[in-house]
């Protein structure tokens, strides 16, 4: 039985393991260095080393970069906004050509009506002058 998420909640969790010994080895590098008087910019190296080692630590989420790699991993589908603002899920390239050939035929459809009631208001009209003219 799959799990919901697949591999992801072993990324969260490597993620966050990771993030609190970072942050234990920043507090114990910040609390030696207060205490033994160092100046106040090596704690600034020492948060930059942090977030040097949690960036490289980040490797393994470069899997999901990986085309076929991760959308196996976490199974999700691309999404988009469409006019409207709403999120959709991304169509395939021949839904999107079907979707466009569907709104050019209703296009055509609104125009031909539209040019049927011109003709019909066009046609009472003249007949109503020729009416009132005789």
């Amino acid at each position: 039985q799959r799990r919901r998420g697949g591999f992801l909640p072993y990324f969260l969790l490597y993620d966050a393991v990771v993030l609190v010994l970072i942050a234990a080895a920043l507090a114990a590098n910040a609390a030696v260095a207060t205490a033994r008087g160092r100046p106040s910019w090596l704690l600034w190296c020492y948060a930059y080393y942090a977030k040097l080692t949690w960036a490289l630590l980040s490797l393994p989420y470069l899997v999901f970069t990986v085309p076929l790699l991760g959308r196996a991993l976490h199974r999700a589908r691309p999404t988009g906004y469409d006019k409207e603002g709403q999120l959709v899920p991304m169509l395939s390239s021949a839904l999107m050509k079907a979707k466009m050939a569907r709104d050019q035929q209703r296009r055509q459809a609104a125009e031909l009506q539209a040019e049927r009631l011109l003709r019909v208001r066009d046609d009472d009209g003249a007949a109503g002058r020729s009416s009132i003219v005789e």
